[in-house]
């Protein structure tokens, strides 16, 4: 039995910096910088990202925590910490 070449394809997930300002951070309770990441999935040959195949999602990353928040975060202001 001889057998060809073994191909390595899938899937994997990729992030991507698509805008980046100030907001508000709920976590450190101040004016912080923050990335608006985008992820999306790719196909990929050999672990090589050829074709985007569907965007997952967005997320706010705080520069200075780290935090990962819902992209409406950054329209909140500090009065939005305090409501319950």
């Amino acid at each position: 039995l001889e057998r060809g070449p073994m191909i390595i394809f899938g899937t994997t997930t990729r992030q991507k910096s698509v805008q980046v300002g100030d907001f508000y951070c709920p976590t450190c309770r101040h004016d912080a910088p923050y990335a608006l990441i985008r992820v999306s999935r790719y196909f990929h040959i050999f672990f090589v990202p050829l074709i985007r195949t569907a965007t997952l999602g967005d997320f706010v990353e705080c520069a200075t925590c780290g935090g990962n928040y819902a992209p409406l975060t950054r329209a909140r202001g500090r009065d939005h910490d305090h409501m319950v």
